[in-house]
């Protein structure tokens, strides 16, 4: 017989099987074995068989004896029983043909077709249905036996053709295969179906359905009918294959990957994107500096911010306004800073994504801010235009009791005018000025206190001297003595009681009664070869502040017998040896010496602010204010009338020459590394102080300010000559060493020369005006630490010459002098300028 023969009835359409044409569309569970028939012999062991299926025949599997195969040997069937027992009941994993029991989408089947009619021919041959006790199969020897339905016994010759197709695979040539293999679910069918072994029950067509064939037999007959070959089922194709679940993991994972890639790629798009320097849509408080490098955005900055920087602050206390200078308040726009801000970049997908596509980045500018420093301006501020608060009490100035009439007023609220300035520094919607935030002061002193005060007690103190006895010496003290030691303070209650100072008052007694008692000394410190010591202190005996105060007391609020005895007695210094020593100082953190040139006020006013300034401890965190140590300088305070500057001009008042401390004292701070808390220059430079380096001072509107940040206590010692002064601060180093670099002068403006023919016109030397910068370099270990820089603008000078006046013209009218006229000004006096508050003590 030729292989190459149709296996497929004459006439009908080659095709391949339905299972080979697509996968089982809803594939079940594994067949479950079912248990033999006790009643049905079991001879020997049995071959297993397919039921008739869409007429292709049954027929022996492929490795049982069988018919005549055409030169195929075929492999010999298990002759083990127990073997053939295991092969039907299901329990091992293949077929006695070696295939797999399970139909899987790569498992191969094979489907036999139905032989022709003529037996003796060598077309194939219909099958006969088997009879009832032939359907469990026979021995080896049952296919020798097997005749063709006309009783010839001629054997029937069955081959078919395999089509395989295999998902994802180029198509393969078909095979021509004899024998039959058989599903373990097949065998499970045969075995649940009809009692005659048949195998044509209805179970066996539901497992059929299955894999997607029809329920009802596929060749229109019942159990034994010849198929016919109009019967046989079409394979389904309006479903797509259902990929494997290997194949849908595969999918699963290159999606997975695709995304991954897609947003890996998106991220390190926007990672580019945002650059090297400071990411692109960067902006502070409008300025784009996104996309450029440091150095350029930080000019950028400078550049476009400098005036809302560095311009008038205005402000508005009251009604008045009042211009805040910020980088002399402590309010400076840190440009580097904010740049090292901006440009850090966040590794947040959430953050570089949405900066890609267009979304900007709003920079908060960084600033250096002062808070003592700003406070203090504020307070400056409100000093000058006049608001402070009116507390009820008693004034003794002059020697005269002045009652002061108690006032609830508005008065600046310092905490919160520096959180009001703080945020609208540099605030790009600030337009006008900011209005300085006020709290209303109720005075704690009523005026029916005031009134008693003035009458038990203050009227009677001022009506006439005291006179202090101590031993053989006596002194007498006037009201106008008196008045510089005694005040009226209010109590917890608002109630007026007098006080005395009994530190100045020891000093006053001392110096009379020194032939009466020993003045005691002060402990001090001492300097050797770099090492610091302490010098103890002597007491004294004598009239001691404490107990003359209390004969004072005593006697003042009387109008008559106003004499006292004071016993002397054991006077200790203020400053004792073990308040030295507790301060822990070390070192000398810094001195400054200047000179000035001969005159006798200045000798005057220089030693005796030297001197109330010597020997002072500022305490750490503690704020140190010149104005606050020496007092108001006047003729009760021990100062002299000198040269002030008014105005731009010389003139003549008292405490010229303190401003020679000043500077002396800001220089010993600025080397002694502190923190510079207020100070004003100059408005002219005057040649014997250091440019950008100097310090002026006027009570009270001028004030020079200082705090002790070292962490340790700062000793303060003065020593000066006749034509030179020294401030020495003792304590403990913050910084190894402290530098200073000076710009040129720069802006300069040429002074004019003024005739000036006003009475009590005193001369002046020219100097021109010019801008300096001074910066102070901070050194610790061997390295710079930081950098703080003072910008100073000095007025020029005008040459003042005091011309004598004219005689009066003819007529009565008075001829202005020759030349007397300045350059640019229509007389002799000069221009007007904007402040009348003095302008320093020279």
């Amino acid at each position: 017989m030729s292989n190459d023969q149709p296996t497929t009835p004459s006439g009908a359409p080659e095709e391949p099987h339905p299972y080979f044409s697509r996968p089982p569309r809803h594939p079940g569970p594994p067949p479950h074995p079912q248990p033999q028939d006790a009643g049905v012999p079991q001879p020997g062991p049995q071959v297993p068989q397919y039921p008739d299926q869409g007429g292709y025949g049954t027929g022996p599997v492929p490795g049982h004896p069988g018919p005549d195969t055409g030169g195929y040997a075929a492999p010999a069937a298990p002759q083990n029983p127990a073997a053939g027992a295991a092969m039907q009941d299901g329990s091992e994993d293949r077929t006695a043909a070696g295939l797999p029991r399970r139909a899987g989408r790569r498992s191969l089947i094979g489907a036999f077709g139905a032989p022709s009619a003529a037996a003796q021919t060598p077309q194939p041959q219909a099958p006969q249905a088997p009879a009832a006790g032939d359907s469990a199969g026979a021995g080896p020897g049952a296919g020798a036996a097997a005749v063709t339905p006309d009783g010839s016994g001629a054997e029937p010759s069955m081959t078919t053709r395999v089509s395989i197709k295999i998902p994802g695979s180029r198509p393969i040539p078909p095979v021509v295969l004899r024998g039959q293999a058989r599903l373990a679910r097949d065998e499970e069918s045969d075995e649940q179906g009809s009692p005659d072994g048949a195998g044509g029950g209805s179970q066996a067509w539901d497992d059929f359905d299955e894999h997607g064939f029809a329920s009802e037999p596929p060749y229109g007959g019942g159990p034994g009918e010849p198929p016919g070959p109009a019967a046989r089922r079409e394979p389904d194709d309006s479903q797509p294959p259902r990929p494997s679940g290997k194949r849908r993991r595969r999918l699963a994972i290159i999606a997975s990957a695709a995304v991954f890639a897609l947003v890996g790629g998106i991220y390190g798009g926007s990672l580019a994107y945002a650059g090297g320097g400071v990411p692109r849509g960067t902006s502070v408080l409008g300025v784009d500096i996104g996309g450029r490098s440091k150095s350029e955005a930080v000019r950028t900055l400078e550049t476009v911010l400098a005036e809302r920087a560095y311009k008038d602050f205005k402000v508005k206390l009251g009604d008045k306004e009042l211009i805040l200078d910020p980088p002399n308040a402590g309010l400076i726009l840190d440009a580097r800073a904010t740049v090292d801000r901006a440009a850090e970049k966040s590794l947040n997908p959430l953050d570089s994504i949405p900066a890609m596509f267009g979304e900007k980045r709003e920079v908060e500018p960084r600033t250096i801010e002062d808070p003592a420093k700003l406070a203090a301006a504020l307070e400056q501020l409100a000093a000058d235009a006049g608001e402070h608060q009116r507390e009820g009490g008693v004034s003794f100035a002059g020697g005269t009791a002045t009652a002061i009439t108690p006032q609830a007023v508005q008065v600046l609220d310092t905490q919160a005018a520096v959180a009001v300035v703080r945020d609208a520094f540099l605030d790009p919607n600030r337009s006008g000025p900011v209005v300085l935030p006020t709290k209303l002061s109720t005075p704690r002193v009523s005026q029916e206190e005031v009134d008693r005060a003035m009458r038990e007690f203050a009227i009677p103190a001022m009506s006439g001297p005291v006179t202090l006895k101590a031993g053989k010496a006596s002194l007498k003290m006037t009201p106008a003595t008196l008045a510089k030691y005694l005040t009226m303070e209010p109590d917890a209650n608002g109630r007026l009681q007098p006080k005395i100072d009994t530190a100045g008052l020891q000093k006053e007694l001392g110096d009379t009664f020194s032939a009466v008692g020993e003045k005691p000394v002060d402990a001090t410190f001492k300097v050797d070869a770099g090492k610091v010591s302490v010098v103890p202190h002597k007491p004294g005996q004598g009239v001691s502040g404490d107990t003359a105060a209390k004969a004072l007391l005593d006697v003042l609020p009387k109008t008559s017998g106003r004499t006292v005895q004071v016993t002397l007695g054991p006077v200790e210094p203020e400053f004792t040896t073990a308040k030295a020593e507790a301060l822990g100082i070390t070192e000398v953190m810094s001195t400054y010496t200047t000179e000035y040139p001969y005159a006798a006020y200045r000798l005057t006013n220089i030693h005796r602010a030297a001197d109330l300034i010597d020997g002072g401890v500022v305490m750490p965190g503690e704020t140190w204010s010149l104005n606050k140590t020496v007092g108001e300088r006047t003729a009760e305070n021990g100062f002299a009338k000198g040269t002030i500057i008014n105005n731009g001009r010389f003139e003549t008042d008292y405490g010229g020459g303190v401003s020679q401390v000043a500077t002396t004292m800001f220089n010993a701070v600025f080397f002694g590394g502190l923190k510079d808390v207020m100070h004003k220059p100059h408005s002219f430079w005057i040649e014997r102080y250091p440019a950008g380096r100097e310090a002026t001072v006027a009570w009270p509107s001028l004030d020079l300010k200082w705090q002790n940040d070292s962490g340790k206590p700062v000793y303060i010692d003065t020593s000066y000559t006749d034509s030179s002064i020294t401030v020495t601060l003792l304590g403990t180093k913050k910084y190894d060493e402290i530098k200073s670099a000076s710009s040129a002068k720069y802006a300069t403006i040429a002074p004019k020369k003024v005739n000036d023919t006003r009475e009590g016109c005193v001369p002046q030397e020219a100097s021109e005006g010019f801008k300096i910068d001074v910066t102070r370099i901070f050194v610790d270990n061997g390295k710079e630490v930081r950098r703080e820089q003072f910008h100073t603008k000095y007025d020029p000078a005008d040459e003042i010459i005091c011309a004598p006046a004219a005689p009066p013209a003819p007529g009565g009218a008075s001829a202005p002098p020759s030349g007397s006229a300045p350059t640019g000004s229509a007389s002799g006096a000069p221009s007007p300028r904007a402040s009348s508050t003095r302008d320093g003590e020279e």
